[in-house]
């Protein structure tokens, strides 16, 4: 079907478009290396929108196959070739999160704190900061976590359930600690700053509320 498709548009510009997009569907199919074959022709075409695009989509199908070193590769392609393009920013960030696939949590930060710095305002920049801040808490490492969620909370242009969320676990991670004081006043702080609850009904930070802190507080929990 798709063959015949590329004979009716042979030589108009959205031969491309429908190459890509059969790779899409490959890739949705999970039908992975036709995906790449597909994905490839269209890097191999140089299309200015399109081949970027494509050289990501490459490294999706690896990520999704579990193949974080090839996806690695694949997405560097992308900020190498086609540097300018929204697809390279994109690219910066997922390559933190297949480094954090391979427990590799100090290039995994490193790589997405530079990312946040580069592209502040990328859709993905408040998600991959409270990343940062699970990849601190997987290494044990609880002051870095909570100063990775604390620039998560203090981020006013970053969106409220995230924000609510990062301050929730910086008070978690002190009630966990047993630093008990610390994580009254960051509980407190929860319930002053972001008084709606999370979206998510059963979030645990709508379990903080007054007369949980109080229980916190008289060593009832």
């Amino acid at each position: 079907r798709f063959d015949a498709l590329r004979e009716d548009f042979l030589g108009s510009e959205l031969l491309h478009s429908i190459v890509y997009y059969t790779g899409m569907i490959f890739t949705e199919r999970q039908a992975y290396d036709t995906a790449r074959v597909e994905f490839q022709n269209v890097v191999d075409s140089g299309h200015e929108e399109l081949a970027p695009l494509a050289q990501f989509g490459i490294g999706q199908t690896y990520f999704a196959e579990a193949k974080y070193d090839e996806a690695i590769e694949s997405y560097q392609k992308v900020i190498d070739a086609y540097p300018d393009a929204k697809m390279a920013q994109d690219a910066h960030f997922n390559i933190g999160w297949a480094y954090e696939k391979l427990k590799k949590y100090d290039e995994a930060i490193i790589q997405l704190e530079g990312a946040i710095e580069k592209y502040p305002h990328n859709e993905n920049t408040s998600n991959m900061q409270f990343y940062v801040g699970q990849i601190y808490y997987a290494k044990e490492d609880t002051d870095g976590a909570i100063n990775a969620y604390r620039k998560v909370a203090d981020n006013p242009t970053y969106d409220y359930d995230t924000r609510r969320q990062a301050q929730y676990w910086i008070g978690f991670i002190y009630e966990d600690a047993n630093q008990i004081d610390e994580a009254i006043g960051e509980y407190q702080r929860l319930l002053k700053d972001f008084p709606e609850p999370h979206r998510t009904l059963r979030h645990p930070s709508n379990n903080i509320n007054e007369n949980y802190i109080q229980k916190l507080r008289t060593g009832e929990l």
